[in-house]
Parts: C-alpha cells; sequence; structure tokens
C-alpha cells in the first residue's frame, strides 16, 4: 500500500500544470534615452488614444508563421510570451516617446489647452515568419489616422509597413526584430505628424 501510494503522489506530480516561472516574459525595454532623428518638431501637443488590434492580436502570445509549410496558419511560442498584448506596448512606447519630439511643454488639462487632435494607431500584422526553418523575419503593419479631438473625419491617414531580418530562429530572435521595427514604427509616425500641415 505504502509502494502505490507513492507512486499514485508521483503520477499526480506529472499531471500538475506547468509553473508559469518556466515561461519567459519580454517587453520592449526601457524607454529609449534619445529622442527620435527629426528634422522638423511637432508643434503641438496630441492625444494618443490606445493602440488596437485585431482580436487574434490581442493576447500576450509571440506569433509566427511557418510560411514554407503553412502560410495561412498561425502558430505561438509555448515558452514565451509578451508582458502584455503587442497593442499595449506599442501605446506606452509612443506616449514615451512623444513628449521629446514635441516643442510644446506637457501641461495639466484644461478646457482651454485640451490636444486639439487625437492620433490612432490600428496595428494589422505583428509576427515572425519563417520562409525557411533556419530563416526567419518579422513583419509589422499599422495603419494611422489623425483626426480632430471629437471628430471622426480624418486629417490626414496612412498605412506603415515594415519588415526586419530576426538574428535568430526563434522567439529570442522574433522579439528582439519586433521591438526595433516597433521603435522605428514610433519614429517614423512622429516624423509623419511633424511634416502634417494640418497640425497648428
Amino acid at each position: 500500500m505504502a509502494a502505490a501510494f507513492i507512486l499514485l503522489m508521483l503520477n499526480g506530480c506529472s499531471i500538475l500544470p506547468k509553473d508559469d516561472a518556466s515561461i519567459v516574459t519580454y517587453d520592449f525595454g526601457l524607454p529609449r534615452q534619445n529622442a527620435p532623428d527629426q528634422t522638423t518638431r511637432i508643434a503641438d501637443r496630441l492625444e494618443v488614444s490606445p493602440v488596437t488590434a485585431p482580436s487574434w492580436l490581442d493576447s500576450p502570445a509571440i506569433l509566427y508563421r511557418l510560411a514554407y509549410h503553412n502560410a495561412a496558419r498561425l502558430d505561438s511560442y509555448a515558452d514565451s510570451r509578451w508582458a502584455a498584448p503587442p497593442a499595449a506596448l506599442i501605446t506606452l512606447r509612443l506616449r514615451q516617446a512623444l513628449p521629446t519630439a514635441s516643442d510644446t511643454p506637457k501641461v495639466n488639462p484644461t478646457p482651454q489647452n485640451d490636444p486639439p487632435n487625437r492620433l490612432r494607431v490600428d496595428l494589422e500584422e505583428f509576427s515572425q515568419v519563417f520562409d525557411a526553418p533556419q530563416s526567419s523575419r518579422v513583419l509589422l503593419r499599422a495603419h494611422v489616422t489623425l483626426t480632430q479631438k471629437n471628430e471622426q473625419t480624418p486629417l490626414r491617414e496612412r498605412t506603415f509597413s515594415l519588415e526586419r531580418q530576426a538574428q535568430t530562429p526563434d522567439a529570442a530572435g522574433a522579439v528582439s526584430a519586433l521591438r526595433q521595427a516597433s521603435d522605428e514604427l514610433i519614429d517614423a509616425v512622429l516624423n509623419w505628424l511633424a511634416r502634417t500641415p494640418d497640425i497648428r
């Protein structure tokens, strides 16, 4: 009976769920210290709406596609994940970068100094693509819209697409390349805003 009890305990331990401590969690790292390289500064403050994403991107999963096998199938790494859904990570990164790109000091909002325009980013693609078992790249696509606050008609809109090679064919390679692509996206958006004549 003692032997049977020990065997039962061992079997019970083997079917317990894995500890989350075995899962590696990634974010975008510390805030960047340097302002984006801009020839023109943003003259006015903006309200940045939370970045949105389709339902299949609205999770902390690090997604990849085996394009050489079936490009329409999405998979995710079992032992790695984002600290938050990608849209939330990009929202934070964008809000951190915007003040350094603006000539307007940050003040407490009042009815007189509320930002007149709103920036919206819709994330459309954020994944790693394997063209071969040992070769992968990342894709990031986002649609950016600038509107007047409390209005729906866009002042300006543009779709940004970035593709970067992953240095390693794994989750760490995907994270590094997607983080770089996200920072490049934010720099591109800020430069686009600085050149937009509708921001006055």
